[in-house]
């Protein structure tokens, strides 16, 4: 292993934004890359054993349009379907907004918050959200699908599923809304899938003009793989969430 900072490893692949086309542009922006290369700014959602950081890609794969990790050292991005791991050199990335605060969410698989991100699309027309789960020791991304209450996450060709996992989030949870000066918290409802909207994103990977990014750069507490964005340590995640709703 090098003797270089998670920073440093994580910078090796982040190249200037404007050699990327971007989707139509939304409150969170794709840009399309290839062979392992991430541009400025793009969501780190893990990181492997050797410390290398996972980011938030998505492939287009028979239909469906699939998030999943981008793995620089693989040059690759890794999806999964039907129970079997694939991979692939184009992809694109999921850049962060610069005013969009974003959060992962522990849930239990029943209820998802309204404010999760939309991230793709099964070829039946279901949206498809950006999660993650520790699995063997690495926080890994993947698919979360709402009718099936569950994650998928690409690993060694295979399809792992867990029934809990963390969710990605635009914002604050539990989510709420002003009420005459007091905060309200609002029912979380379960998404239907069939009446779930997809207008405030573009799924399509066809690309349009380049669009500007801000500078990357790693949060506090990237440091281990078992942290969140709030550089609380995973297992102690949820114990904290509970402190902060009393």
């Amino acid at each position: 292993m090098s003797g270089l900072s998670l920073s440093d490893r994580c910078r090796r692949n982040i190249e200037s934004e404007s050699e990327y086309e971007s989707s139509e542009s939304t409150a969170d922006d794709w840009l399309r890359a290839s062979d392992g290369n991430v541009p400025r700014n793009a969501l780190v959602a893990g990181q492997n054993l050797n410390g290398e950081c996972f980011y938030v890609g998505r492939v287009m794969l028979r239909g469906n349009v699939l998030p999943g990790k981008v793995l620089p050292s693989a040059r690759v991005c890794f999806v999964s379907l039907d129970q079997i791991e694939f991979s692939s050199n184009v992809y694109e990335v999921l850049v962060k907004a610069p005013s969009v605060n974003y959060q992962w969410v522990r849930m239990g698989g029943c209820v998802m918050p309204r404010n999760a991100i939309p991230a793709g699309r099964s070829a039946t027309g279901e949206l498809i959200y950006i999660g993650r789960h520790v699995h063997k020791g690495e926080m890994t991304p993947g698919k979360v699908i709402p009718s099936q209450r569950c994650i998928y996450i690409p690993y060694l060709g295979k399809e792992i599923r867990y029934r809990d996992f963390e969710i990605l989030i635009q914002g604050e949870y539990p989510y709420f809304e002003r009420t005459k000066g007091k905060s309200k918290e609002k029912e979380q409802p379960v998404l239907d899938p069939a009446t779930a909207s997809a207008s405030s994103r573009d799924l399509s990977l066809a690309p349009s003009p380049p669009s500007a990014t801000s500078t990357f750069d790693v949060p506090p507490g990237r440091e281990s793989h078992c942290q969140n964005e709030q550089g609380i340590p995973y297992k102690m995640e949820r114990i904290f969430q509970v402190a902060l709703l009393r």
